[in-house]
């Protein structure tokens, strides 16, 4: 068991893992702007803002982009590609297969406030994974109560790329497929199996960060998929629900944050493992969390998740996208910023009660939360279509998808 000191300062290395405050040189902006916040505290701007916390959530807008599917499938193994790496068999990272959930409430949570969580949204319901109990799993198995009948879901969460993708399922929960770890890694990135092809003879491995993989068309990643503090979560979703420790295959140490194998990796940085990559992209350090943006057409761009808080309209290939970084809530999401056919433009107008930021679009001058929903205006009840983004490690994002435009926070200032 740590001592109060060491978990004193290992809290403080939570609030502050992947917020470094370096940014190298970027790639060329396009048609961008930008809005610098105070910090992650209550307070700045006006003091007329509706609460950002949205009880009966609207339903999210289907986006106009389509990205191709699948984005990769990887068959075979180490022979196949020399990013491959590991050496574990299957399943010696058990997935959880039959999750208990708690309310948000629930006495039985002892989550800090600052610690990570991954927060997924699928027919009108949230769940949130605790990345604590995720760095020993890395797959989670999810059915939720939808109108048509039980739906499945999974998500996975990769340890060293720091990165989490919720994928759909079409078959109903009774039919759901098992999904494993397979002990490897491709580019650093979690390559999961599925036990269909393993009976068969021959694993065919899925990348994380690539969507389509076993499934070919019928899965999809989800957009709607987040990174952040347990204490926005908390705050933004009153109404879900928390993936419970009684996981029924704890590790020896259980889950307490601080007994888990991450931390010399988390401090060391990819010195730490002597696991292949296809390219090292030195454009920014190799552990700064960025969010990536992805539309179809190949078009691939990180944002730092670091330094200050900000907002930027961005314009990929033409296509108007916002995005909403808040480095010390650990949160970042994008969304697309067209309604009913006009582009709006967005500001930061001030922090509401909770200390959670309040955008305004200069076009019907809505107020926004940062989950793309609007709180008051002529668009209050209406949501952005939220782009697909994944969160991850700069040099794992840019390992699996090369040649990646970043954006510079510094240039635009």
């Amino acid at each position: 068991m740590s001592s109060p000191r060491f978990r004193l300062a290992s809290a403080a290395r939570i609030a502050a893992l992947g917020f470094l405050v370096f940014v190298a040189g970027c790639g060329e902006r396009t048609n961008v702007t930008i809005t610098q916040l105070g910090g992650s505290g209550a307070g700045g701007g006006r003091s007329d803002l509706p609460d950002a916390v949205v009880t009966v959530r609207p339903d999210v807008p289907p986006t106009s982009w389509t990205l191709d599917a699948p984005w990769g499938v990887v068959e075979g193994g180490p022979a196949a590609n020399p990013a491959w790496a590991g050496n574990l068999g299957p399943d010696q990272i058990p997935a959880i297969d039959d999750p208990v959930w708690l309310p948000t409430a629930s006495p039985d949570l002892s989550l800090l406030d600052s610690e990570p969580v991954l927060v997924v949204e699928h027919a009108g319901q949230v769940r949130v994974a605790p990345i604590r109990i995720m760095l020993h799993h890395e797959v989670l198995s999810i059915c939720w109560d939808a109108p048509s009948g039980p739906e499945f879901t999974y998500l996975t969460y990769c340890p060293l790329t720091d990165g989490g993708v919720h994928f759909l399922d079409p078959r109903p929960c009774s039919a759901k497929f098992k999904f494993g770890v397979s002990g490897s890694v491709f580019n650093w990135n979690l390559v999961t199996y599925d036990e269909a092809s393993l009976r068969a003879g021959s694993i065919v491995t899925f990348v994380q960060m690539y969507a389509g993989g076993v499934f070919g068309s019928r899965a999809t990643a989800d957009a709607m998929t987040s990174t952040m503090t347990w204490a926005l979560a908390r705050t933004l979703y009153p109404q879900g629900e928390v993936l419970s420790a009684n996981t029924g295959c704890s590790p020896a140490a259980g889950y307490d944050f601080f007994e888990q194998p991450y931390w010399d990796y988390w401090r060391i940085g990819i010195q730490a493992f002597d696991f292949p990559m296809s390219v090292h992209d030195t454009r920014l350090p190799d552990m700064m969390p960025v969010l990536g943006v992805l539309l179809p057409g190949d078009v691939r761009k990180a944002y730092p998740i670091t330094g200050d808080p900000y907002v930027v309209n961005d314009t990929l290939a033409g296509e108007p996208v916002v995005v909403f970084v808040e480095p010390g809530f650990s949160h970042a999401a994008a969304f697309e910023r067209r309604l009913d056919g006009r582009v709006l433009r967005f500001r930061f107008v001030g922090r509401e009660r909770h200390g959670l930021a309040i955008y305004e679009d200069l076009e019907t001058e809505s107020l926004w939360t940062v989950e793309g929903i609007a709180v008051s205006g002529p668009a209050s009840g209406r949501r952005l279509p939220r782009a697909m983004t994944i969160r991850a490690f700069w040099f794992a994002w840019a390992a699996l998808f090369q040649g990646t435009d970043v954006y510079d926070p510094a240039a635009a200032n």
